[in-house]
């Protein structure tokens, strides 16, 4: 080996650079070359285990000429690199693969990530091991690797793009298209795909007693109501919550609300179909020219954010909720107020009692100045549409309900994760860091029939089956129903109802002929993607949540046959 290394030593000033061929000027020279270079593979083999020490070498028939000791160590260095980058592309390749599972958190989501795929990049060394010839790692030779790798990582960068493409216009024609030669039976899918994680702007109720779940205090859905509600100031017939705190609300202002039950505890049926004549049978023609106002009854952890950005940043549309309460003044007329990300609200707040009592006052919904207003106060924002104010006494504007709901269980779920880290809310509580999903479960926190308590106007006390089956008949005869499991559908069916894909809100932050893609760009993002663990059915925290949840689940199995069956008929799915 030391004369190999004197010899090499000796001959590389006289050696031409390492990419072009070596010289070889007699048949001796030529044999000794060949000697040298069969004993530097045999020991290059042999020191990385593929020969053992005294092994021969296996015979290969050479094309070309020989190359030089050093091209030919470099020759072998190149193939021990190449196994051993490909085993670690592989190993790399399936860790990512295990890593980028992601549960999302109101829609199962799984993100399968596509990797591309890296063999073309090295097929060009492949080429290069199995030949022989004397410029096989010339710099020329190196230079076109590189090239042919940058054009193939070029070609998958295009291809990803326009698959990005075409799926963003495939969601913008699935919404706004005409499918009506394409009728099919659509089943509920099992994943749920946009989620409502609420913004500072767009929080859940504060009556701390509403439903369960949106407070701390004891006696939260539970089911003695009198003795709950006594104990903590409330007012089970006005529906107020009287107790101290930085949201209280000035009860001599507020809208009255008349008691909804009898003493017997069955809903008095005949006061809450009164209540709720402000909004408009969806038997009767929607016809906004006339004074209809789209509502959205907001049920939170259901696709309510992600269904906002919709109409009021990519729609245009102008909106009537908790954000332009901050511009409220009981000194300054309706009007208009412009976000800085170009998003307009009437400046009333329809999400609190007393905004909704003020905006009353200010003849808000005869005004006209909003497309569409939003709360989770079903029966309260019915009100508005009972009184005009003097400025608009001949005009008369009715209420037009839609919804998007979810599965009871999965919506309690994602509500106690929610709580946990919504530090922004009014309603969060440091009792939800310290509590398990299990404990929260069988707790008097858990969600208890939101839906229907909302809908019966009955906030606290025992609910039966008197109750589910008046809120089945509420929710389908006053509201057009969503599903968060079929969200572009729903959204596509709102679109319809409405009227909205053929009108051009004029003002908006984007110009209607960029709404496709505006569109696309918030259904492929949803807002306030939170990931949190998954509780299947069957699992004892599905099963208690059942078992509290039990009329919200009827409620819901109802909405999901509006949806699919019944509902189809208004706008001819």
């Amino acid at each position: 080996m030391r004369s190999m290394r004197s010899n090499k030593s000796k001959s590389r000033g006289h050696d031409p650079p390492t990419h072009d061929a070596p010289t070889h000027s007699s048949q001796t020279n030529h044999q000794t070359s060949i000697e040298l270079t069969t004993q530097r593979k045999r020991d290059l083999l042999a020191s990385v285990g593929f020969l053992e020490q005294d092994e021969e070498l296996p015979q290969v028939q050479l094309a070309g000429s020989i190359r030089s000791n050093k091209d030919q160590h470099r020759y072998q260095t190149k193939e021990e690199e190449y196994y051993h980058e490909k085993e670690e592309r592989r190993r790399r390749k399936q860790q990512m693969k295990n890593s980028h599972r992601i549960d999302f958190d109101e829609f199962d989501f799984h993100f399968q990530d596509e990797y591309i795929d890296e063999e073309d990049k090295h097929r060009t060394e492949d080429e290069d091991l199995s030949d022989n010839s004397d410029d096989e790692y010339s710099l020329n030779s190196q230079g076109s690797n590189t090239m042919q790798s940058s054009k193939s990582g070029i070609r998958c960068n295009i291809a990803t793009k326009l698959v990005y493409v075409l799926a963003m216009v495939a969601a913008f024609i699935y919404i706004f298209g005409d499918d009506s030669s394409n009728k099919t039976d659509e089943k509920p899918i099992e994943h749920e795909y946009y989620s409502y994680q609420g913004y500072k702007d767009a929080r859940m109720p504060d009556d701390d007693q509403y439903g369960g779940g949106s407070s701390f205090q004891d006696g939260v859905g539970s089911s003695d109501n009198s003795a709950a509600s006594s104990q903590h100031g409330i007012d089970v017939k006005s529906n107020i919550d009287t107790t101290s705190s930085e949201h209280d609300i000035d009860t001599t202002n507020s809208i009255d609300t008349p008691s909804t039950k009898h003493e017997t505890g069955v809903p008095n049926e005949e006061s809450i179909w009164q209540n709720l004549s402000g909004y408009a049978d969806l038997s009767e023609p929607y016809n906004p020219d006339e004074g209809d106002i789209a509502f959205f009854w907001h049920v939170p952890k259901c696709g309510g954010t992600t269904l906002q950005d919709l109409m009021m940043h990519c729609m245009g549309m102008v909106g009537a909720n908790e954000v332009g309460g901050a511009y409220a003044n009981d000194n300054e007329p309706l009007q208009i107020v412009q976000m800085e990300n170009g998003n307009r609200y009437v400046n009333v707040d329809v999400t609190q009692v007393d905004g909704i009592q003020h905006a009353l006052d200010m003849g808000f919904a005869s005004s006209g100045l909003a497309d569409v207003a939003l709360s989770s106060r079903f029966h309260n924002v019915a009100s508005l549409f009972l009184t005009n104010s003097d400025q608009y006494a001949n005009t008369v504007a009715r209420g037009r309900c839609f919804a998007l709901l979810r599965h009871p269980v999965k919506r309690a779920i994602s509500m106690f994760y929610y709580l946990r880290d919504a530090t922004w809310e009014h309603t969060y509580s440091e009792v939800y860091k310290s509590m398990t999903i299990e404990e929260y479960a069988v707790s008097q926190y858990a969600e208890d029939n939101w839906m229907v308590r909302f809908l019966t106007n009955e906030m606290s006390g025992i609910l039966n089956d008197g109750h589910l089956d008046l809120a089945k008949q509420i929710l389908q005869s006053k509201c057009l129903v969503g599903l968060l499991e079929e969200f572009p559908q729903s959204v596509k069916r709102f679109n319809r109802y409405f009227g909205w894909d053929q009108t051009d809100f004029q003002g908006g932050p984007v110009p209607m002929s960029d709404r496709g893609m505006c569109v696309a760009r918030v259904m492929s993002k949803p807002d306030n993607v939170h990931e949190h663990p998954n509780h299947g059915e069957g699992s004892e925290v599905w099963v208690k949540l059942m078992e509290k949840n039990v009329f919200d689940i009827g409620l819901y199995e109802h909405a999901v046959e509006l949806f699919h069956s019944v509902q189809v008929k208004l706008v001819g799915d």
